[in-house]
């Protein structure tokens, strides 16, 4: 029985398939739908099946079409390739006249009667000889071809199908999820007006999959639930019994899987920009579509090969904008011991505006312009529509901040607190900020506290952050928003008590 089946696969035509759909994640996987014209006979292969993750691979047929079979085989091949030692050109030469060069340019002309092992048998005028293969530099034919060509079989994974299909031609579809196809997003943001800035966001995709022929693509942002991302589908993924046995024996719980699986300063005489980065290019008409808690910016009419990479424009926005200038002071305490950091923390000029695309922002770099200047780079992070954003644009030189603690009392706790000995220790500390610019500048600072609190110079907001259960300090976060006018200096204390391991 196996005879029958290897010729009918042998002579079942090659169905094409090509990418009609693609939706891609940014982790370097995409959903992608392939498409082929059935051919009639009721049989066809498929020669290009992807790598699937586990459990996306999956088979359909349009209506009419009924898939009697679908088998995960290989297939032998043989065609005439070039020869690739001296070896191949001798076996594939027997019976005929050749010219031998040996090493010592003497030369033996007649036909080569066996080339098999380590030597060969040549038949001259006056008789048989034998030599050592490895004694031939050189052959050439006489009064023939030489053959330097010799066939080469290779064997390969197909999907054969066998199919009835009552209604004419029908489609072929097949859909997974797979690696190799993706997408990158950026962002500029140019303050050149004084009062708003406009917003363009562009999508970088690598194609390393396969041909996009003038298709509609669509840009995932949001965290799937895919954990088992690591592992491969049984059906494309040409692993033995073994192999794929073991790897699901080693696979653990979907939460074990997720749990393991993972998720600059201003540049000197940077050449301006000409214009606008949206006016080249054509930007997406196609609205964007929630899906639960995914979302997806669509693309029409992509056309990429594989290994290219494509930019488009996706949308450009214009909002209102503000000068926020940040300064976030590290807390000093550090698993119930005093981390003593002289190191003054950064003050950062930030933008603060409000996503008016009318579409959520996705996280990606955002590069921050003004007259065609480059100003600075950030991380942009995920902004709902109408939601407010923050990024850091560069370091603020002219705003000086220092911060420093003091310890202004200690009592001696005489009982061990799960197992460690604490000092209640109070301390005091103080905020120096003077604003060096000739205008004015609203500063928010946050700090960052390990203990109870005592007080605090104005008026700051106080958050309660959660603690562990056999933490012995509460935690919280003190929020200032304060003014400076120019040349102004503003200090302001706080004091807390915390326990302190001995």
């Amino acid at each position: 029985m196996l005879a029958p089946l290897i010729a009918a696969i042998s002579v079942a035509p090659v169905m094409p398939m090509s990418i009609v759909s693609a939706s891609m994640f940014k982790n370097g996987y995409a959903v992608i739908v392939r498409e082929g014209t059935l051919p009639s006979g009721g049989s066809a292969t498929i020669e290009e099946v992807p790598s699937a993750v586990l459990g996306t691979f999956w088979l359909t047929a349009s209506s009419g079409v009924v898939v009697e079979s679908a088998t995960m085989t290989s297939q032998t091949t043989t065609e005439d390739a070039a020869a690739q030692t001296l070896d191949e050109i001798l076996g594939a030469n027997v019976g005929k006249r050749l010219a031998l060069q040996l090493g010592d340019k003497t030369e033996i002309v007649g036909t080569l009667e066996s080339a098999a092992g380590t030597i060969l048998v040549v038949r001259e005028d006056d008789g048989m000889r034998v030599l050592a293969k490895s004694a031939v530099a050189q052959v050439r034919s006489v009064g023939g071809e030489l053959i330097w060509k010799v066939p080469r079989s290779s064997t390969k994974p197909v999907l054969d199908l066998r199919y009835k299909n009552g209604g004419g031609p029908g489609k072929f579809y097949m859909v997974s999820l797979e690696r190799g196809l993706t997408w990158t997003p950026a962002y500029s943001i140019d303050i050149t007006d004084p009062k708003k800035l406009k917003l363009i966001s562009k999508a970088t995709i690598l194609d390393d999959t396969g041909d996009l022929k003038n298709i509609e693509v669509r840009l995932i942002t949001g965290f799937p639930n895919v954990p088992f991302i690591r592992f491969w589908d049984p059906f494309t993924s040409h692993q033995n019994v073994d192999q794929f046995v073991g790897g699901m024996m080693q696979m653990g719980t979907p939460d074990q899987i997720r749990a393991g699986g993972g998720r600059g300063g201003m540049m000197n005489q940077a050449p301006a920009a000409p214009g606008s980065f949206d006016e080249a290019f054509p930007q997406s008409n196609l609205p964007g579509i929630s899906a639960e808690d995914l979302f997806f910016y669509r693309l029409p009419g992509v056309s990429l090969k594989k290994g290219d990479r494509g930019y488009f424009v996706l949308f450009s926005s214009t909002s209102d904008y503000s000068h926020v200038y940040e300064w976030s002071i590290p807390d000093r305490i550090v698993n119930d011991r005093y981390n003593q950091n002289d190191e003054p923390a950064d003050v950062w000029h930030s933008l603060s505006f409000k996503n008016n695309a009318g579409q959520p922002l996705t996280t990606g770099t955002a590069t921050i312009f003004k007259g065609g200047e480059i100003l600075g780079q950030d991380m942009l992070r995920y902004t709902t529509a109408g939601s407010d954003a923050l990024v850091k644009m560069t370091k603020a030189l002219d705003i000086h901040a220092e911060d420093a603690e003091e310890e202004t009392g200690r009592t001696v706790v005489e009982q061990p607190i799960h197992g460690n000995y604490y000092d209640v220790v109070t301390l005091k500390g103080t905020l120096s900020i003077q604003n060096r610019k000739s205008e004015d500048v609203s500063l928010k600072i946050t700090k960052e506290l390990t203990g109870e609190m005592i007080s605090a110079d104005g008026g700051p907001k106080i958050t309660t952050i959660t603690k562990g259960l056999r933490a012995v300090n509460p935690r919280q976060s003190l929020e200032w928003k304060i003014n400076l006018k120019p040349d102004e200096r503003r200090i302001l204390t706080y004091s807390y008590r915390v326990h302190i391991i001995r």
